[in-house]
């Protein structure tokens, strides 16, 4: 049964017709429909067209692709989802691929089946699964043509054909999605920006702990002894307020800095 959550995003977006299949997590969905595959998270919606299709793939981090001729048409982590979920949507969408381009629907494999990832926490996560590329195949050549596999990382050595056994590649632990590395040079700068900012807070707080002084000097002088205790106290409050102030945002920048500053492995492509 489709959810609410489901039909509220298709009325939203305008369109019509039953969902094949769906695949939810609290922040993000996926809604197969007969010829589209819709992708809805925070940042946005994103379609693909079922016969554009070419590729389906994940990275070891468990970063989804979706390749189409004109380049990649998302992208999205698969983290946060249900396994068991996971491993019965996607062969649902090499299915409909497979329909959108007229070809032959290609059986999963008997041996093995599709495998979970990483549920358990204290156990290794195998390594990332092979990619299988959907090609059109012309009208008289025989046999069906490659489905797409389900992008999860488990599933290494389901997707590739009896005769073709897979090896026991070494197992690698599952890691949360690092920070794109386009936003490194942009946290950089920020740091940067916010790094001069610590030195005029200071100053700032020394002005106005001065002006709290010479104030409630004058206060006392004019016979006004409640009001200069007043302005004494609010004065040494806001001037220790924005030294704290200062300190916490010089700790913040040393964070950036170091984020933006570690190595960065290259991104693996599954």
């Amino acid at each position: 049964m489709t959810s609410e959550r489901v039909q509220s995003a298709l009325r939203g977006l305008g369109v019509g017709g039953t969902p094949l299949a769906t695949l939810e997590k609290e922040d993000a969905l996926f809604v197969l429909l007969e010829g589209l595959l819709i992708y809805q998270d925070a940042d946005g919606t994103r379609r693909v067209t079922l016969r554009d299709l070419n590729r389906i793939h994940s990275d070891g981090d468990g970063l989804l692709r979706v390749e189409t001729p004109a380049g990649t048409a998302l992208t999205a982590s698969l983290l946060g989802f249900d396994p068991a979920e996971v491993q019965a949507f996607f062969p649902q969408v090499r299915d409909a691929t497979a329909r959108a381009k007229n070809l032959p629907t290609a059986p999963l494999p008997a041996a093995g089946g599709f495998k979970t990832f990483g549920s358990a926490p204290a156990a290794p996560a195998p390594a990332p699964s092979r990619v299988t590329t959907v090609t059109a195949a012309p009208a008289s050549a025989p046999g069906p043509a490659e489905a797409p596999v389900p992008p999860t990382r488990q599933q290494a050595g389901a997707a590739a054909p009896a005769d073709q056994p897979e090896p026991n590649p070494p197992a690698t632990p599952l890691k949360a999605p690092p920070l794109p590395l386009a936003a490194l040079p942009v946290l950089a700068e920020r740091a940067n920006a916010v790094h001069a900012l610590v030195g005029r807070l200071r100053v700032l707080a020394v002005v106005l702990g001065l002006a709290a002084v010479g104030l409630a000097a004058v206060q006392y002088l004019n016979e006004q002894p409640f009001q200069g205790l007043w302005t004494l106290i609010a004065g040494g409050v806001g001037s220790v307020a924005l030294f704290i102030f200062a300190d916490v945002t010089r700790l913040i920048v040393t964070l950036a800095r170091a984020v933006a500053e570690q190595p960065r492995a290259p991104d693996a492509d599954a």
